[in-house]
């Protein structure tokens, strides 16, 4: 059992410290708690990390037993089981946590960084990338971070006799107390630019479409063509506009070939930023772009059902692709580049 500060840990035979009473208050960390509270929360996450980052910190010139002459972090190559430290994984919740793993000659210390929304997400995922494009500038960030961290260290032997212990540990303390910040100060910037951009965008151009349904290709020409998405949400059976049962105004419900292809499909719970690095929107600009128009009106509607949508209820200025009586509803334009004889 160790106690530490306010909270207490218990560690486990698998090297994983569950915080107690810490981590209630580590998931009220974003609802307005007093800034005293929350940095007496954080204090004695950092100092197990501090602790744990100095005992395995204990680093030797180490050559290969594979290769001759050669000197690899053995916790990159794992080459000799006998040579790997237990792994410790340090949680302050769910979504905050920093693994270190050991070796006779190498540590690797990965993060994962409190995001506690979408916009979060994003802005992390491209400030690490950011940094990690830069990693021979920070001698020991590595390029690529492990599977389920945002970002990783890896220090050598070498790197302990050029620089002082003491420092590489504070420079990871550093960096942990620091990002929150960063991002939640990327977070205020970037929402007070959007809203300005939307708001602006809104007064010269309605551009904004919604789609039912998967269409990728009309999503990306629409894209292309300056329009903005703003994301489907509705729960599991709710029509997007109230239904009338009116035959002579909304007409039969005979099934068409788009129909047949969506019929099948569950509509699944609000989620505004589903799937927001996809693969043509791998900066999530585009899931950026729908969460600022979210509240808005779209002018282009693209459903898989006749009956989704009363008509009576669009704008004069909102199109639709399923009118009443009227099936499918497409325009083209045709070039003939060959005439017939």
């Amino acid at each position: 059992m160790v106690r530490t500060g306010s909270g207490q840990g218990l560690c486990s035979s698998k090297g994983v410290w569950v915080w107690g009473r810490c981590s209630l208050a580590a998931e009220a960390w974003g609802r307005g708690m007093p800034e005293d509270v929350q940095t007496a929360t954080l204090r004695p996450y950092l100092s197990a990390v501090r602790a744990t980052l100095q005992a395995a910190l204990c680093l030797e010139n180490f050559s290969s037993q594979v290769v001759e002459r050669h000197n690899k972090p053995e916790v990159e190559v794992r080459s000799s089981k006998e040579l790997l430290l237990q792994p410790v994984t340090i949680s302050r919740n769910e979504k905050e946590k920093v693994l270190i793993e050991g070796s006779i000659n190498s540590v690797r210390v990965s993060i994962a960084v409190k995001q506690a929304d979408e916009i979060e997400k994003i802005l992390c995922h491209k400030f690490m990338r950011f940094m990690m494009m830069r990693a021979e500038n920070f001698f020991i960030l590595r390029r690529k971070p492990v599977e389920g961290y945002d970002i990783s260290f890896l220090i050598t032997n070498f790197h302990t006799e050029q620089m002082y212990k003491h420092k590489l540990v504070d420079f990871v303390i550093h960096f942990m107390e620091e990002i929150d910040k960063e991002i939640s100060e990327m977070k205020l910037s970037v929402n007070a630019r959007a809203r300005i951009v939307a708001e602006e965008f809104l007064k010269n151009q309605k551009k904004i479409f919604m789609i039912q349904g998967r269409y990728p290709v009309i999503r990306g020409l629409l894209r292309w063509r300056g329009w903005v998405e703003k994301k489907m949400v509705h729960r599991a059976g709710a029509a997007l506009l109230p239904l009338q049962k009116d035959n002579s105004v909304v007409g039969d419900s005979d099934t068409t070939e788009d129909e047949d292809e969506e019929e099948d499909e569950t509509l699944q719970p609000p989620q505004l930023m589903d799937g927001f690095l996809e693969l043509n929107d791998l900066d999530g600009t585009h899931a950026l772009m729908s969460r600022m128009v979210r509240n808005e009106t779209p002018y282009l509607i693209w459903t898989t059902r006749r009956d989704m949508m009363d008509c009576r209820f669009l704008a004069k200025d909102q199109m639709i692709n399923h009118y009443a009586r009227a099936g499918s509803f497409t325009t083209k334009v045709l070039r003939m580049t060959k005439k017939p004889s």
